[in-house]
């Protein structure tokens, strides 16, 4: 224990010291008046240590009487204590018996004559508690009994004790203040903690005093009220015995509930009794449990109406359902909205739920697959999608459809004499018999198969596609451009605008450039209007000496289109050069013209030219070689350079891409010609991209263009030709011509 010695005695040691000396010098007093202030602080710190200790003490002995428990303890960081926090929320800090650490010394005085040696200093005065023979703590100091007013102060109250200015030890409990003796050295004050020790432990924390005595709080383990399933569907009526368990509760664990709306519960027996009201409602119960520790756990129980959907059409009606296409109707009833979930994969089921009646209406395709196939659907419900019930439905099996190419039409070599002579195309002036397919060009829309003249005239044919003696001719008004080739090739636009063709699709025809000079420029019409009406010119493209495009290059043999009306690019090949034009053009008006020129080993002319769609390479042919062109971003002679990238051999004397879908899977038609005495139309799978599938022909389908049945038949083709496709609901029609050997139109579709 710290010791404090009596500061009168030192302060009378000191005048006595100044008194002996032969001469005044002051420098011991002053030593002494120093040290007798440092200890009038010291005095003060510990009276404020065992207010602040006196405070965390009583607080603890009332949980301790109330029965409390602990609900955490930490360390102090310096080890000197622990913080505790007790069950309710109060927090103490509380030191046990390690002594605090010494001050700073002061410097050293001068020397001064030696006086009689002091008397030395008794422990301190050391307010403390002390447990009495009624098992109740009482307020001590020095180990007695603190009385005010002849009673002792129970260990509840919270005195605060202070040293007045005659050195004497006050204790004030409210407004009574008790003198409790002069602090002298013998028995100063103790700034020391009042706890022997605290020691932590699973079950409880023990707190031993400095009289030796000690007792012990408990210390609360995790208490939780558990309940499985808090969140249930309900039905009218019912009765719910919902189980529940509380972790570390005991005989003393109260439980009780509450129920809201038109729910009532109740607990019994170790369970929550919940009474769902009729008609139902979305409802909650609160249940809560609290120990004797004064701990609290609660649940909330959400309870929302159980989705119920009745059936009413017998289950032998949808899981026997013929094979061919049809629908028909299941009769529901429901308690919560609900709508309808098929499957990704059953494409061949379509459903419409009417809300009002909650009649489902499924309708459903032919099955075509040579087995029964089923689907299972779901009913669920709108506001959270869960499942409340599935409707299985089983399509028998019905005769197995494959995929048919069938001829419509044809025009067909007769001996020496083309197809085109042997044909009468009415309604269309022929003054050259070979003008008609001459140029390999057509293109189709829902009616008709479009055919340019191509050969000095401006005239187009139309033949119905229904029928293949009905036909017409087009507007011709304003088409010029030369001489020969004055309607040397057609394609169709895609188009939705409703203001151009009534929305459909729109014809493209331009002439062929045939000689350097302006007369005879490339030109580009539309039949924006109607095939009856006369067309618009988009562009027309002039020689231009600064791109050397100032010779005759056949631009308008051939074109591509890639995009729609409302944006496009009309590739246009040059016969004779590895050279390519293209216009851009937007709602019928040109926006732009570049330039591609074919580098590398480039063919000498390009006699054909698509565009994989989504790809940004083009493939060309020249009869010889089939290449992939990729742009480099370089320029040649002022022309954008792309270099050939690729080569197919299956793509050489092949002519008219067309890319399209059908029955779920992509395709890629095309006219082709073997020996330049054979032509047929080739169907293959679409893999991707187009030197992929040219190289795995998957699906192969063929028919010969210049026959009927025969694809070996030697008809002397020559080696141009055309192709072109349109899909109509469940049809797929493909039109192709060669130069000579025939004209004709097939239908691919499932049988």
């Amino acid at each position: 224990m710290k010791r404090i010695f009596n500061l009168f005695l030192a302060f009378s040691l000191g005048i006595a010291l100044i008194g002996c000396a032969k001469e005044y010098d002051d420098t011991t007093i002053k030593s002494d008046v120093k040290t007798i202030k440092d200890q009038i602080t010291k005095i003060q710190d510990d009276i404020r240590s065992i207010n602040s200790q006196i405070a965390g003490l009583t607080s603890t002995i009332e949980e301790w009487k109330k029965g409390g428990y602990v609900q955490s303890i930490q360390e102090l960081p310096d080890k000197t204590g622990y913080t505790i926090t007790f069950v309710g929320g109060k927090t103490v800090t509380l030191y046990h018996g390690t002594n605090g650490k010494n001050g700073t010394n002061g410097e050293n005085g001068q020397t001064g004559p030696a006086g009689p040696t002091g008397k030395t200093g008794n422990d301190g005065k050391t307010p403390s508690l002390k447990l009495d023979t009624d098992n109740n703590y009482y307020w001590t100091i020095d180990g007695e009994f603190i009385l005010v007013d002849g009673a002792k102060v129970p260990a509840t109250v919270v005195p605060v004790f202070s040293v007045n200015a005659n050195g004497d030890l006050i204790m004030t409990i409210g407004s009574k203040e008790t003198n409790l003796g002069h602090v002298k050295g013998e028995d100063g004050i103790s700034g020391d903690s009042m706890f022997e020790k605290i020691e932590p432990g699973e079950e409880a924390v023990v707190f031993t005093l400095k009289d030796g005595s000690s007792f012990s709080i408990p210390v609360a383990k995790a208490f939780k009220l558990v309940i499985a399933n808090p969140e249930q569907e309900v039905t009218a009526g019912a009765v719910l015995n919902i189980e529940y368990t509380v972790q570390n509760g005991n005989e003393n664990t109260v439980v009780d509930c509450f129920a809201g709306g038109n729910y009532t519960a109740k607990i019994a027996d170790g369970k929550v009794v919940v009474n769902v009201p009729d008609p139902v409602t979305d409802g909650q119960v609160l249940v809560w449990a609290q120990n004797d520790a004064g701990l609290f756990s609660m649940v909330k129980l959400n309870f929302t109406v159980k989705a119920e959907v009745v059936i009413l059409t017998s289950e032998a009606d949808y899981q026997a359902i013929p094979a061919e296409a049809g629908r028909f109707n299941i009769d529901l009833t429901s308690n919560v909205d609900v709508e309808v979930k098929i499957p990704a994969e059953a494409t061949w089921v379509k459903a419409v739920l009417t809300k009002s009646a909650y009649v489902l209406t499924l309708t459903l395709e032919e099955n075509t697959t040579g087995a029964p196939r089923e689907a299972v659907i779901d009913i669920v419900r709108k506001d959270n999608g869960a499942i409340v019930q599935q409707v299985k439905i089983i399509q028998i099996a019905g005769q197995e459809k494959v995929l048919t190419l069938e001829r419509v039409w044809g025009f067909y070599k007769e001996g020496d004499t083309p197809w085109y002579a042997t044909s009468n195309i009415t309604g269309v002036s022929i003054a050259n018999p070979d003008g008609y397919g001459m140029a390999r060009g057509l293109a189709m829309d829902d009616e008709y198969i479009y055919l340019p003249k191509a050969s000095g005239y401006a005239n187009v044919a139309a033949v119905s596609i229904k029928d293949k003696t009905v036909q017409k001719a087009l507007n011709k008004t304003g088409i010029n451009g030369g001489s020969i080739f004055a309607t040397s090739f057609v394609r169709m636009i895609k188009n939705t605008d409703p203001s151009v063709n009534g929305g459909k699709d729109v014809l493209l025809l331009c002439n062929l450039t045939a000689t350097d000079s302006d007369a005879a420029q490339l030109r580009l019409y539309a039949y924006k209007d109607g095939v009856d009406a006369a067309p618009t010119k988009i562009a027309g493209y002039c020689y231009d000496a600064a791109n050397n495009v100032n010779d005759w290059r056949r631009y308008g043999d051939r074109f591509f289109v890639e995009g729609d009306w409302s944006n496009a690019k009309v590739y246009f090949p040059s016969f004779n050069q590895p050279k390519t034009v293209v216009l851009s053009i937007a709602n019928g008006a040109r926006t732009a013209v570049t330039h591609i020129h074919a580098g590398g080993s480039s063919p000498d002319g390009i006699k054909d030219l698509t565009v994989y769609p989504g790809d940004n390479k083009l493939f060309l042919t020249n009869g010889s070689i089939a290449n992939l062109v990729a742009p480099t971003g370089g320029k040649a002679n002022g022309w954008d350079e792309y270099t050939l990238s690729a080569s197919s051999a299956e793509g050489v004397n092949t002519w008219g891409y067309n890319f399209f879908e059908f029955n779920g899977k992509k395709y890629i038609a095309y006219a082709r010609i073997i020996g330049e005495t054979k032509a047929r139309i080739e169907i293959i799978e679409d893999k991707g991209d187009l030197l992929s599938s040219l190289a795995a022909k998957e699906g192969l389908m063929t028919s010969p263009i210049h026959d009927a049945t025969d694809l070996e038949k030697e008809v002397g083709t020559g080696n141009l030709a055309d192709c072109c496709v349109r899909v109509i609901g469940d049809e797929v029609y493909i039109a192709a011509l060669t130069r000579d050997g025939g004209f004709v139109l097939d239908k691919l579709y499932m049988k």
